[in-house]
Protein backbone atom coordinates (compact mmCIF):
# COMPACT_ATOMS: atom_id res chain seq x y z
CA UNK A 1 0.00 0.00 0.00
CA UNK A 2 2.84 2.26 0.41
CA UNK A 3 4.05 4.23 -2.83
CA UNK A 4 7.58 3.20 -4.65
CA UNK A 5 10.53 5.66 -3.98
CA UNK A 6 11.07 7.65 -6.86
CA UNK A 7 14.17 9.73 -5.77
CA UNK A 8 16.20 7.26 -3.48
CA UNK A 9 15.85 5.27 -0.36
CA UNK A 10 13.95 2.35 0.79
CA UNK A 11 10.33 1.60 2.37
CA UNK A 12 12.06 0.91 5.24
CA UNK A 13 13.30 4.42 5.81
CA UNK A 14 9.29 5.74 5.07
CA UNK A 15 8.24 3.70 7.33
CA UNK A 16 10.87 4.09 10.25
CA UNK A 17 10.50 8.08 9.57
CA UNK A 18 6.53 6.92 10.59
CA UNK A 19 7.25 5.08 13.52
CA UNK A 20 9.43 7.48 14.85
CA UNK A 21 6.64 10.24 14.30
CA UNK A 22 4.31 8.29 16.21
CA UNK A 23 6.69 7.49 19.02
CA UNK A 24 6.98 11.38 19.31
CA UNK A 25 3.47 12.34 18.78
CA UNK A 26 2.07 10.28 21.09
CA UNK A 27 4.38 10.80 24.03
CA UNK A 28 3.70 14.51 23.38
CA UNK A 29 0.17 13.84 24.03
CA UNK A 30 0.49 11.67 26.90
CA UNK A 31 2.87 14.25 28.61
CA UNK A 32 1.11 17.39 27.92
CA UNK A 33 -2.39 16.79 28.13
CA UNK A 34 -1.53 15.07 31.55
CA UNK A 35 0.02 18.55 32.78
CA UNK A 36 -3.60 20.27 31.36
CA UNK A 37 -5.29 19.96 34.97
CA UNK A 38 -2.45 21.82 36.80
CA UNK A 39 -4.02 25.34 34.66
CA UNK A 40 -7.46 25.17 35.04
CA UNK A 41 -10.42 24.10 32.86
CA UNK A 42 -9.17 26.61 30.11
CA UNK A 43 -6.03 24.77 29.63
CA UNK A 44 -7.91 21.94 28.28
CA UNK A 45 -10.04 24.50 25.87
CA UNK A 46 -7.09 25.38 24.84
CA UNK A 47 -5.19 22.08 24.29
CA UNK A 48 -8.47 20.89 21.90
CA UNK A 49 -8.32 24.09 19.79
CA UNK A 50 -4.71 24.05 19.61
CA UNK A 51 -4.05 20.50 18.55
CA UNK A 52 -7.49 20.86 16.52
CA UNK A 53 -5.70 23.72 14.43
CA UNK A 54 -2.80 21.88 14.17
CA UNK A 55 -4.34 19.39 12.29
CA UNK A 56 -5.98 21.97 10.31
CA UNK A 57 -2.82 24.08 9.19
CA UNK A 58 -1.50 21.37 8.60
CA UNK A 59 -2.88 19.13 6.10
CA UNK A 60 -4.56 22.79 4.65
CA UNK A 61 -0.43 23.83 4.27
CA UNK A 62 0.26 20.52 2.89
CA UNK A 63 -2.56 20.55 0.39
CA UNK A 64 -1.62 24.24 -0.75
CA UNK A 65 2.23 23.36 -1.04
CA UNK A 66 1.93 20.11 -3.01
CA UNK A 67 -1.17 21.88 -5.31
CA UNK A 68 -1.12 25.76 -5.44
CA UNK A 69 2.44 26.27 -4.73
CA UNK A 70 3.75 22.82 -6.17
CA UNK A 71 6.24 22.06 -3.77
CA UNK A 72 7.11 18.18 -4.04
CA UNK A 73 5.91 15.96 -0.73
CA UNK A 74 9.31 15.40 0.49
CA UNK A 75 10.27 19.53 0.24
CA UNK A 76 7.02 20.20 2.23
CA UNK A 77 7.51 17.47 4.96
CA UNK A 78 11.42 18.86 5.12
CA UNK A 79 10.04 22.40 5.03
CA UNK A 80 8.13 21.22 8.19
CA UNK A 81 10.18 18.94 10.11
CA UNK A 82 11.41 22.30 11.99
CA UNK A 83 7.73 22.65 13.86
CA UNK A 84 7.99 20.49 16.70
CA UNK A 85 10.77 22.86 17.73
CA UNK A 86 7.63 25.45 19.01
CA UNK A 87 6.85 22.76 21.40
CA UNK A 88 10.16 23.12 23.48
CA UNK A 89 10.06 26.70 23.48
CA UNK A 90 6.05 26.38 24.69
CA UNK A 91 6.91 24.27 27.53
CA UNK A 92 10.16 25.60 29.09
CA UNK A 93 9.53 29.50 28.21
CA UNK A 94 5.86 30.14 28.07
CA UNK A 95 4.26 27.46 29.83
CA UNK A 96 4.37 29.20 33.85
CA UNK A 97 6.36 26.38 36.12
CA UNK A 98 4.52 27.37 39.66
CA UNK A 99 1.50 24.76 39.58
CA UNK A 100 3.68 22.02 38.29
CA UNK A 101 5.67 21.99 41.44
CA UNK A 102 2.16 20.81 42.90
CA UNK A 103 2.23 17.53 44.66
CA UNK A 104 0.84 14.77 41.99
CA UNK A 105 -0.75 12.05 43.33
CA UNK A 106 -0.27 8.31 41.42
CA UNK A 107 -3.12 6.71 42.90
CA UNK A 108 -4.68 3.77 40.44
CA UNK A 109 -8.22 4.25 39.46
CA UNK A 110 -10.94 2.07 39.42
CA UNK A 111 -12.81 3.38 36.67
CA UNK A 112 -11.88 6.15 34.39
CA UNK A 113 -14.66 8.00 31.85
CA UNK A 114 -13.30 7.21 28.55
CA UNK A 115 -14.58 3.84 27.45
CA UNK A 116 -17.21 6.21 25.37
CA UNK A 117 -14.32 7.00 23.43
CA UNK A 118 -13.09 3.63 22.82
CA UNK A 119 -15.99 3.46 20.30
CA UNK A 120 -15.09 6.44 18.76
CA UNK A 121 -11.63 5.42 18.11
CA UNK A 122 -12.63 2.20 16.75
CA UNK A 123 -14.54 3.86 13.76
CA UNK A 124 -12.82 7.28 13.28
CA UNK A 125 -9.62 5.70 12.04
CA UNK A 126 -11.28 3.71 9.60
CA UNK A 127 -13.55 6.19 8.38
CA UNK A 128 -10.67 8.06 7.31
CA UNK A 129 -8.66 4.78 5.72
CA UNK A 130 -12.10 4.77 3.65
CA UNK A 131 -12.18 8.19 2.28
CA UNK A 132 -10.16 6.93 -0.54
CA UNK A 133 -12.26 3.95 -1.58
CA UNK A 134 -15.48 6.05 -1.09
CA UNK A 135 -13.74 9.00 -3.28
CA UNK A 136 -13.20 6.55 -6.06
CA UNK A 137 -14.78 7.00 -8.98
CA UNK A 138 -15.72 10.91 -8.73
CA UNK A 139 -15.12 12.67 -11.38
CA UNK A 140 -12.62 14.88 -9.32
CA UNK A 141 -10.57 11.59 -8.16
CA UNK A 142 -10.66 10.46 -11.62
CA UNK A 143 -8.96 13.58 -12.85
CA UNK A 144 -6.28 13.99 -9.95
CA UNK A 145 -5.95 11.43 -6.83
CA UNK A 146 -3.76 13.99 -5.15
CA UNK A 147 -5.94 16.90 -5.20
CA UNK A 148 -9.11 15.00 -3.66
CA UNK A 149 -7.48 13.13 -1.12
CA UNK A 150 -5.40 16.12 0.51
CA UNK A 151 -9.22 18.44 0.11
CA UNK A 152 -10.71 15.14 2.14
CA UNK A 153 -8.35 15.16 4.89
CA UNK A 154 -8.42 19.26 4.91
CA UNK A 155 -12.06 19.13 5.38
CA UNK A 156 -11.49 16.49 8.06
CA UNK A 157 -9.38 18.35 10.68
CA UNK A 158 -11.40 21.58 9.47
CA UNK A 159 -14.58 20.12 11.46
CA UNK A 160 -12.08 18.20 14.02
CA UNK A 161 -10.48 22.32 14.70
CA UNK A 162 -14.49 23.37 15.07
CA UNK A 163 -15.20 20.81 17.43
CA UNK A 164 -12.34 20.75 20.01
CA UNK A 165 -12.29 24.42 19.85
CA UNK A 166 -16.44 24.16 21.07
CA UNK A 167 -15.78 23.13 24.71
CA UNK A 168 -16.35 26.65 26.05
CA UNK A 169 -19.54 27.45 24.47
CA UNK A 170 -21.23 23.43 23.72
CA UNK A 171 -20.68 21.09 26.43
CA UNK A 172 -22.10 17.27 26.07
CA UNK A 173 -22.02 14.51 28.95
CA UNK A 174 -23.75 11.85 26.77
CA UNK A 175 -20.79 10.55 24.97
CA UNK A 176 -22.52 7.28 23.09
CA UNK A 177 -24.81 8.76 20.28
CA UNK A 178 -21.61 10.53 18.66
CA UNK A 179 -19.55 7.88 19.13
CA UNK A 180 -22.45 5.39 17.92
CA UNK A 181 -22.87 8.11 14.89
CA UNK A 182 -19.16 7.36 13.96
CA UNK A 183 -20.17 3.66 13.43
CA UNK A 184 -23.02 5.08 10.97
CA UNK A 185 -20.32 6.72 9.48
CA UNK A 186 -18.30 4.07 9.01
CA UNK A 187 -21.52 1.71 7.27
CA UNK A 188 -22.49 4.54 4.86
CA UNK A 189 -18.61 4.54 3.51
CA UNK A 190 -18.35 0.94 3.61
CA UNK A 191 -21.61 0.81 1.79
CA UNK A 192 -20.91 3.43 -0.82
CA UNK A 193 -16.86 2.04 -1.71
CA UNK A 194 -19.08 -0.95 -2.90
CA UNK A 195 -21.51 0.63 -4.48
CA UNK A 196 -20.91 4.09 -5.28
CA UNK A 197 -24.55 5.32 -4.91
CA UNK A 198 -23.69 8.45 -3.04
CA UNK A 199 -24.53 11.12 -6.06
CA UNK A 200 -21.48 13.80 -5.65
CA UNK A 201 -18.06 13.79 -4.24
CA UNK A 202 -19.24 16.69 -2.20
CA UNK A 203 -21.57 14.88 -0.30
CA UNK A 204 -18.39 12.57 0.73
CA UNK A 205 -16.52 15.41 1.53
CA UNK A 206 -19.77 16.67 4.09
CA UNK A 207 -19.79 13.15 5.95
CA UNK A 208 -16.17 13.72 5.82
CA UNK A 209 -16.47 17.04 7.87
CA UNK A 210 -19.89 15.55 10.06
CA UNK A 211 -17.01 13.13 10.92
CA UNK A 212 -14.12 15.47 12.26
CA UNK A 213 -16.82 17.50 14.55
CA UNK A 214 -18.38 13.91 15.71
CA UNK A 215 -14.67 12.74 16.62
CA UNK A 216 -13.30 16.44 18.30
CA UNK A 217 -16.37 16.72 20.35
CA UNK A 218 -16.08 13.03 22.12
CA UNK A 219 -11.93 13.87 22.31
CA UNK A 220 -12.42 17.06 24.20
CA UNK A 221 -15.48 16.27 26.04
CA UNK A 222 -14.12 12.72 27.10
CA UNK A 223 -11.19 14.51 28.91
CA UNK A 224 -13.63 17.16 30.31
CA UNK A 225 -15.43 14.68 31.82
CA UNK A 226 -12.21 13.52 33.59
CA UNK A 227 -11.91 16.72 34.96
CA UNK A 228 -15.46 17.36 36.14
CA UNK A 229 -15.81 13.51 37.68
CA UNK A 230 -12.23 12.37 38.80
CA UNK A 231 -10.33 13.69 41.74
CA UNK A 232 -7.86 16.19 41.93
CA UNK A 233 -5.13 13.82 43.14
CA UNK A 234 -5.83 11.52 40.72
CA UNK A 235 -6.54 13.40 37.46
CA UNK A 236 -3.02 13.27 35.95
CA UNK A 237 -3.47 9.73 35.80
CA UNK A 238 -6.91 9.69 34.32
CA UNK A 239 -5.73 11.76 32.01
CA UNK A 240 -2.64 9.96 30.94
CA UNK A 241 -4.80 6.55 31.05
CA UNK A 242 -7.49 7.65 28.80
CA UNK A 243 -4.74 9.01 25.93
CA UNK A 244 -3.41 5.56 26.26
CA UNK A 245 -6.42 4.01 25.70
CA UNK A 246 -7.34 6.28 22.61
CA UNK A 247 -4.39 5.58 21.39
CA UNK A 248 -5.15 1.86 21.47
CA UNK A 249 -8.07 1.67 19.81
CA UNK A 250 -6.87 3.95 17.13
CA UNK A 251 -3.67 1.14 16.26
CA UNK A 252 -6.67 -1.78 16.69
CA UNK A 253 -8.81 0.71 14.13
CA UNK A 254 -5.76 1.02 12.07
CA UNK A 255 -4.79 -2.31 11.47
CA UNK A 256 -8.69 -3.48 11.04
CA UNK A 257 -9.12 -0.72 8.45
CA UNK A 258 -5.84 -1.67 6.66
CA UNK A 259 -7.32 -5.15 5.39
CA UNK A 260 -10.68 -3.42 5.02
CA UNK A 261 -9.50 -1.32 2.49
CA UNK A 262 -7.26 -3.76 0.76
CA UNK A 263 -10.28 -5.80 0.62
CA UNK A 264 -12.82 -2.95 -0.70
CA UNK A 265 -9.77 -1.53 -3.56
CA UNK A 266 -9.83 -5.36 -4.75
CA UNK A 267 -13.33 -5.54 -4.85
CA UNK A 268 -13.65 -2.37 -7.07
CA UNK A 269 -11.08 -3.67 -9.53
CA UNK A 270 -12.73 -7.02 -9.55
CA UNK A 271 -15.54 -5.05 -10.99
CA UNK A 272 -13.79 -2.58 -13.52
CA UNK A 273 -12.60 -0.04 -11.12
CA UNK A 274 -9.02 0.61 -10.51
CA UNK A 275 -8.69 4.18 -9.51
CA UNK A 276 -7.66 2.63 -5.90
CA UNK A 277 -4.83 1.33 -7.44
CA UNK A 278 -3.67 4.87 -8.86
CA UNK A 279 -3.02 6.53 -5.35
Amino acid sequence: LTPAYTDGGTITTKMAGVVLASLSSGAGELSFLGLTHYYGPFSLAAWGSGTGGAGLIGAGAYAIATTTVGMSVKASLLASASLPIVMLFSFFVVLPRGPLSQNRGTKILDEIPGHEEDIYDDAEPENRGLLSESLNGSTIMRTNNNTSWTTGLTIYQLGVFISRSSLPFVRIHHLYPPSFLQCLNLFVLVLNSLYFFLPSVYVVFAIVLWEGLLGGLVYVNTFAEIGDQVPKEEREFALGATTVSDSGGIMVAGLIGLGVETWLCEWQVNRGRDWCTRL
